[in-house]
């Protein structure tokens, strides 16, 4: 990801590594993830975290229908857990990124905007499933 326009923002980044041939370079959605997110610096990880937050107020089913919308071959919900486990996926693995170059961020006081007091639990809970 080299820049972010309102048409390319880290939702649509994630949905646009699942092309026709993505499988052959990973074996799973989370691993294809985790590598690109390897490559990322700290702004693109945060993207895709804070869309990932954002949509974890939708109902699960509503999740679906969205990233199967914006990814060209997405594994099937009954591998990635439903749209909501999946989307929780997704913070974690940016989370786990920003957590492998936190050391050297350590040093200096976190940018504006970048804490946030959001869980997991609310993504997809009980209540929008």
């Amino acid at each position: 990801m080299t820049r972010f326009t309102p048409f390319d923002f880290g939702g649509s980044w994630v949905m646009s590594l699942f092309h026709q041939g993505w499988t052959l370079d990973d074996d799973s959605a989370a691993h294809a993830v985790a590598r690109q997110l390897e490559g990322s610096v700290d702004e693109e990880a945060l993207a895709v975290r804070r869309d990932a937050q954002v949509l974890c107020s939708l109902p699960s089913s509503t999740l679906e229908v969205l990233w199967d919308a914006g990814a060209e071959y997405i594994p099937a919900w009954s591998f990635l857990g439903g749209g909501a486990e999946w989307t929780r996926t997704v913070v974690a693995l940016c989370d786990a990124r920003l957590a492998a170059s936190a050391p050297a961020a350590s040093a200096s006081p976190p940018a504006s905007g970048t804490t946030s007091t959001w869980s997991p639990r609310h993504c997809g809970n009980a209540s929008n499933e």
